[in-house]
């Protein structure tokens, strides 16, 4: 009896055993896998890699998963080494390697001072994937046996491995049980007779299981099955089948073959809308490409748009209903207003014929049937938003995105700091901050903080790590980060600071100060009473500069360094100062004159209305280094005053005109005191009092209970110098106010008298002082007499010394001296008080007088010198060539052209100057020459003209005049793409404290307190902006961003083309200076302008 055989053979398809497809147990239907793959990334050396679409930043994420099919670019960036090479997926040294991620795939980037070869890193083996769906008209492929397609070991050769087509066929293998012959393989019909590639076909016959393989029209097929009798092979029509016979090849070797053809539909038609509208209606078109259901002529004539075309197939062949579309996921899945995002999901090709973004079409691309694109409008707003696709046929789904502005860091603030320090992060749209990372670019770690503080969507404050190193900060929200391409660096704390004193830089009253002590390498801030002052930031750990002037101003100064605070008084210093704010060195400060030496001849011209009088003033002779000066209390007032304010009225130093400050170009500061020393000197209300001239004079600033100065804040401030503190008049002495007694010797007076007590030294004085209504003789005031010095005759005659020089001759115009010349000495006498012209001619027309000398000092060299002799004077002159003027016949034209495109001269003197080249040629002089600029390409264009044809429109030529050497230069660059105007901007308005601003139309109100409003108008709208100060002694400081112009008294007036910006900032307004009180008139000025044309004027009577 023969023994019934029943097996089940499991064969399992090339494409099953790569995992890409698999058999559903409940329905049999074959189903694909989602395609997803990962990207691992990994770095050797001191750089990072970054991604595009988002995902990877390697630094930290180095690995992310994309869907099959992503285009990636990774960028290799530097944080110290060079980039040297990819290795894995890509290669090459570029830093930018784009790939396509259709299997998991690896990268590695090199990093290093030098290239040097990297082991390569194998890449992943590649599969296979699909994304066929499966067709709705395939029947149910209920399979039991699964066999491949080519069956080596069928399981019928495990009973009889000798026979045809086994692997014993042939051989001597005896086999255990006997081998019976195989039976004959009939096939009797098959069904259905026509299909499309994947439908099921079953196959009627005999033996079936004898078949090793199937084929249709010469297609072999993927797989098949045999029922357990053999009379029904189950198989589908595989990919690229064409109509013909179903060929089977039997395990013997023979084959059999059906006797008709399998019809083969492709499911598609020739008009690709035809095919487009069955895929809509989720059916295949029965029949070739131009034929059955592809005939268009079934379903109307003629059409006019495609949706009217699918609407008459569907009234012929209906169709198949699909779930509504669903939405799987968005790359990336926050985005921008105006970036392109992908929508992923399944079936697109059937689903969507429209897409809506907040109920509104908007334009899609397909790219396929997983996924579209669109972009989100540029006018969304931050939020989510729902993004819907709508079938006609099928429904609609719809899925919401985030729209969130990704971050982005514009700088932080500083950028060296201790460590534990307070940093300022400044940039834009740091929404939902979770974490700071703060990655050693050193050691590798990375350092988590949640402790931070966000301020606004702009700035966020965080303190640096604790651990010295170099550090890249990357700010990570729940949806995004952003990273900074600055390395912070960060050090230890330092030891607390030290001030020894505070000094004036080179020992200069009114100078820079300079703070000497320990530990002031590292400090965070100086401070003056309470205010920030800048300071110069070195390396020096021993002193410090601070721009402040030292004797001027003064208080509390404090310095903050990491570990602590210290402090002193601005005026602290050790040594003596002795230069007054002008740089003199001051030996006699307090007295008059020039270090005690009084005017140059020991008389002063003193003007009393029309008449000239000559008054000995000033210091005695020196006697042992000593000298005896005249002193008023108003002059120690004045020359106190002078020293910290020499801009001060009569102070001499720079005044508003540039001149030296006088009468009526000062700056509102030293009038009190002027007026004190006029009406000191116009009664000659002074004491005498001995001066050492051969040491320099203490200016250090020092607190006075007799006299007191004020800052621009009305604060008292340091009045007196350590030399006019024991300056103090004798018993008698005639006080000009009564509040003047500290200047009393005895701190005291009676009727604005001196009591008791004496001067440094109070000397008698001869001569009587007649005083009159119109104030002191001064004929009568004497010169102060050296100690143990007598009195001497007064001199009636002065002389006059002129030395000539070559090439020309000086005379006077009396001709009392005539034709001095060749370095001669011409001498002749005057009497007091007589004016003298002096003349100096040259001998030849090409020469002239190179300047005047000695006394005429300041004279124009062109004009005669005027000298009134009130003492003996020298003149000196000299003559010399005139200078030739530069003669010109031809100037150079020198040009620089640019890359991608070139430049020359309408006249080809240059022509096709590029690439960095510097062409030159010469013209003669005023010359005009073209100057054309031309790219190489249509896309290209001129970025500018720059040099000597500045200012000229970039698409026009330059045209020069050759009245001088010229330098062009041309750049040229790639056009920028057009942008589409929006038909709405943005005003962005920053407030500022003490004031508000607005907008006339009201839809920004009392914006202030550097909050930033904002608001939309249409294109083209005129907006007026006001800002008003809240108190009545403030103002606008002024207009910045879009209104910068405007002035600041106005309102702002913009056209809103584009997105605006505006900022405005409120400051308490500069008071006007104080009027000054008139003094009575007078006949003529007070001593002491006696070095007219210098910096500073010493005056002669001074305290």
């Amino acid at each position: 009896m023969e023994k019934e055989i029943t097996f089940t053979v499991l064969i399992v398809s090339l494409i099953a055993l790569a995992g890409l497809f698999s058999l559903n147990s409940t329905t049999g239907n074959l189903t694909y896998d989602d395609g997803y793959y990962s990207l691992k990334v990994s770095t050797n050396g001191n750089g990072y890699v970054s991604s595009y679409p988002s995902g990877i930043e390697c630094g930290y994420a180095c690995s992310e998963t994309y869907s099959q099919g992503t285009t990636i670019t990774l960028t290799a960036k530097s944080l110290g080494d060079n980039f040297n090479s990819w290795n894995g997926a890509c290669s090459g040294s570029s830093p930018t390697c784009t790939l396509t991620l259709d299997s998991d795939k690896t990268v590695s980037a090199s990093f290093g001072s030098a290239q040097h070869e990297q082991p390569k890193t194998p890449a992943p083996k590649e599969e296979i994937n699909y994304y066929q769906r499966q067709q709705p008209q395939s029947s149910d492929y209920r399979t039991k046996i699964i066999v491949p397609a080519y069956n080596d070991h069928p399981s019928a050769c495990d009973d009889y491995p000798t026979m045809p087509g086994c692997p014993g066929e042939g051989t001597n293998i005896v086999p255990i049980i006997p081998q019976p012959s195989i039976p004959d393989v009939t096939m009797t019909g098959f069904e259905p007779r026509t299909g499309y590639e994947r439908t099921a076909v079953y196959i009627k016959g005999t033996n079936l299981r004898y078949v090793s393989r199937v084929y249709f029209g010469g297609e072999l097929v993927e797989g098949f099955s045999v029922s357990p009798d053999g009379k029904e092979l189950q198989t589908i029509v595989p990919q690229g089948a064409e109509t013909g016979r179903i060929t089977l090849v039997l395990t013997s070797g023979g084959t059999e073959e059906s006797s008709q053809d399998f019809v083969v539909w492709t499911g598609k038609c020739s008009n690709p809308d035809v095919t487009k509208a069955f895929n809509q209606l989720n059916k295949l078109p029965q029949g070739n490409r131009n034929s059955g259901e592809c005939d268009i002529t079934r379903y109307l004539r003629a059409y006019s748009n495609y949706k009217e075309l699918r609407n008459a197939i569907q009234k012929i062949v209906g169709f198949n209903k699909l779930p509504s579309p669903k939405i799987k996921h968005f790359n990336p899945s926050v985005a921008l207003p105006g970036q392109e995002i992908s929508i992923i999901g399944e079936l697109f090709d059937i689903y969507v014929d429209e897409i809506k973004f907040n109920g509104k079409n908007t334009p899609y691309k397909f790219i396929d049937s997983k996924e579209v694109k669109i972009t989100i409008p540029q006018e969304t707003v931050f939020g989510e938003h729902e993004i819907t696709i709508i079938s006609d046929i099928h429904g609609s789904g719809s899925a919401k995105i985030k729209i969130i502005p990704l971050p982005a860091i514009y700088d932080f603030n500083p950028k060296n700091v201790w460590s534990d320090e307070e940093i300022t992060i400044i940039g834009q749209n740091f929404y939902e901050p979770v974490e700071i990372s703060f990655y050693n670019t050193n050691t590798k770690k990375e350092i988590l903080t949640k402790n931070f503080k966000a301020e606004s969507l702009q700035q966020i404050k965080v303190n640096a790590p604790q651990t010295a190193g170099e550090y890249i900060i990357t700010i990570k929200g729940k949806n995004s980060y952003v990273r900074t391409q600055t390395v912070l660096k960060v050090e230890s704390k330092p030891s607390h600071p030290e001030i020894t004193s505070i000094e004036p830089e080179n020992g200069m009253l009114g100078n820079n100060a300079i703070i000497y002590g320990k530990n002031l390498k590292s400090i965070n801030s100086i401070t003056l009473n309470g205010h920030s002052i800048n300071y110069q930031k070195d390396d020096s750990d021993t002193q410090k500069t601070i721009y402040v002037n030292w004797g001027i101003n003064h208080g509390l100064v404090k310095v903050k360094n990491p570990s602590g605070t210290v402090q002193a008084q601005l005026i602290s210093n050790k040594n003596p100062v002795t230069k007054l704010i002008t740089g003199k060195e001051e030996t006699c400060f307090g007295g008059v004159g020039k270090g005690c030496y009084g005017s140059e001849d020991n008389k002063e011209e003193w003007s009393w209305g029309s008449q000239k009088i000559i008054a000995p003033v000033g210091c005695s002779n020196e006697v042992n280094g000593q000298r005896n000066c005249w002193v008023v209390p108003g002059s120690i007032k004045h020359d106190n005053c002078c020293a910290r304010y020499p801009s001060g009225k009569m102070c001499g130093g720079p005044g508003k005109d540039g001149q030296p400050a006088g009468d009526n170009n000062h700056d509102g500061n030293c009038v009190t005191e002027w007026d004190a020393a006029f009406w000191d000197v116009f009664w000659w209300r002074a004491f005498v009092a001995t001066f050492d001239a051969t040491k320099s004079t203490d200016l250090t600033p020092k607190q006075s209970n007799r006299y007191t100065l004020k800052d621009n804040n009305g604060n008292a401030i340091p009045s007196e110098t350590a030399e006019t503190l024991r300056l103090c008049a004798p018993a008698g002495h005639e006080l000009r106010e009564q509040f003047d007694e500290g200047f009393c010797c005895s701190g005291s007076a009676t009727n604005k008298k001196c009591n008791g007590g004496r001067g440094v030294q109070a000397l008698p004085i001869t001569d009587k002082i007649v005083r009159t209504e119109q104030g002191a003789d001064l004929s009568t005031i004497p010169t102060p007499l050296a100690p143990g010095e007598q009195p001497k005759p007064k001199i009636t005659e002065y002389t006059l010394e002129i030395t000539g020089g070559y090439s020309g001759s000086v005379k006077t115009e009396d001709e009392k001296i005539t034709n001095c010349r060749n370095q001669n000495i011409c001498k002749t006498t005057y009497p007091s008080n007589t004016q003298v012209t002096i003349i100096a001619t040259p001998d030849f027309a090409d020469y002239e007088n190179s300047g005047w000398y000695g006394n005429c000092l300041g004279t124009p060299k062109d004009q005669n010198c005027v000298l009134t002799m009130n003492a003996d004077k020298k003149v000196t002159v000299n003559f010399f060539k005139k200078p030739e003027p530069t003669q010109h016949s031809e100037y150079t034209l020198e040009i620089i052209g640019g890359y991608s495109g070139s430049v020359k001269t309408e006249d080809s003197k240059i022509i096709n100057c590029r690439n960095q080249n510097v062409c030159t040629t010469t013209y003669p002089i005023n010359t005009q020459v073209n100057i054309i600029a031309t790219p190489d390409f249509s896309d290209y264009e001129n970025s500018g003209w720059y040099g000597d044809c500045s200012g000229t429109p970039k698409d026009q030529n330059c045209v020069l005049t050759m009245s001088a050497d010229k330098k062009v230069i041309a750049n040229f660059f790639k056009k920028q793409e057009q942008i589409t105007l929006s038909k709405e901007f943005k005003l962005e308005v920053t407030g500022s404290f003490s004031g508000s601003v607005k907008t006339e139309d009201g839809k920004i109100t009392n914006c202030r307190n550097l909050n930033t409003c904002s608001a939309i108008y249409p294109s083209g709208s005129q907006i007026k902006l006001i800002a008003t100060p809240d108190m009545s002694d403030y103002e606008n400081s002024g207009w910045y961003g879009d209104c910068l112009g405007t002035p600041k008294d106005q309102n702002c007036v913009l056209t809103m083309s584009a997105n605006k910006k505006a900022v405005v900032s409120f400051f308490k307004k500069q008071e006007p200076p104080k009027e000054e009180p008139k003094p009575r008139p007078v006949r003529g000025r007070p001593i002491g302008d006696v070095c007219r044309g210098r910096r500073y004027c010493q005056r002669p009577v001074r305290g």
